[in-house]
């Protein structure tokens, strides 16, 4: 997963260890399909476990873009 991030590795990794005491959450790297914009949301990890079933091009519910406000983000798989 970390050979295929958009973000910069340097900002992946320190976000991983800034939460490595939060056992609840996990660091993804999502994408608007509006403007393209790539960055790291946290993601309470039950989520993301019911998620995985699913195919990674519905977008995030409650995930807004920080560029563009629109609720279209993606999970990069």
């Amino acid at each position: 997963m970390r050979r295929g991030i958009k973000v910069y590795h340097r900002d992946f990794e320190r976000r991983c260890f800034e939460l490595r005491d939060r056992a609840d959450l996990i660091v993804l790297e999502t994408k608007c399909r509006n403007c393209d914009s790539y960055y790291l949301i946290d993601w309470p990890i039950m989520h993301y476990i019911k998620r995985s079933n699913l195919t990674p091009h519905i977008p995030l519910n409650g995930v807004k873009c920080f560029e563009c406000k629109h609720d279209n983000c993606i999970i990069i798989p």
